[in-house]
């Protein structure tokens, strides 16, 4: 499922500037989980006709359908979290991820699928056009009251549900789905990985990744194979989220 940034589209005017709902109360687990409204306005930001013009000429560098339709953007919104800096210290108490973006299914014009990222600040605004729907896959596999969390390291979707984590779903050879772990096992396993290569370290200091700490306002930002970076209305691509960067490991 692993994407790398094949292009970037300029801005779309307009995009998008609706007021979030009030969020739902953080489980202790997860930070800036949304309530029932926050996820309409996000796809009602997402739904709009500007956007889905841009969908409807959009082609993936993969594509190879001259066909040319109607975009369609789904129904369903899927909040994803991203581990946080703390968690991956080893911080007791720590949050183990916090929203990263909401994932809504889509269709190009070609007939292809795509995933529309979402993020909130102070309102829904568009982050991303990625190729292909992984999100919508690995949540398909979700448990009741279980939230989808992402590892991009290893491209590792897991079900995050009381105090298990379960792998669904990974591109490391190393790994393999499902395994589950205990909350306590998890984030010893996320300390083995990344306690040095936080932010400070030399893994950072030496420009391995960017390191990973608290300046990445939502943790490790996941990464994606042909994915389409769109930049916010007014906003360099510097300054958009570009949840489909691609980092070794």
């Amino acid at each position: 499922m692993k994407k790398a940034i094949a292009a970037a589209v300029t801005a779309v005017a307009g995009l998008v500037f609706l007021a979030g709902g009030t969020a739902a109360a953080d489980s202790g687990q997860l930070t800036g989980t949304p309530s029932a409204a926050d996820l309409q306005h996000a796809h009602t930001a997402a739904a709009t006709p500007q956007l889905l013009a841009r969908l409807a000429v959009l082609k993936f560098p993969d594509s190879r359908s001259e066909t040319q339709g109607q975009a369609s953007i789904g129904e369903k919104t899927i909040p994803v979290y991203a581990i946080t800096p703390e968690f991956a210290r080893g911080e007791a108490g720590a949050p183990v991820g916090r929203l990263s973006y909401v994932a809504i299914p889509a269709r190009t014009g070609d007939g292809a699928p795509a995933t529309v990222a979402m993020t909130n600040d102070g309102g829904w605004r568009l982050s991303e056009i990625a190729s292909g729907t992984p999100e919508e896959q690995v949540a398909a596999q979700l448990g009741a009251d279980a939230s989808l969390l992402y590892e991009p390291q290893i491209d590792g979707w897991y079900e995050l549900r009381g105090d298990q984590v379960r792998l669904l779903d990974t591109s490391t050879a190393a790994e393999t789905a499902p395994r589950v772990y205990s909350l306590a096992d998890y984030q010893a396993l996320l300390v083995s990985r990344y306690a040095d290569k936080q932010a400070g370290s030399d893994y950072d200091r030496q420009g391995l990744a960017g390191g990973y700490g608290p300046e990445r306002p939502h943790g490790l930002a996941p990464m994606g194979t042909v994915a389409v970076a769109v930049a916010l209305a007014g906003a360099s691509l510097a300054g958009a989220r570009l949840l489909r960067r691609a980092r070794p490991a």
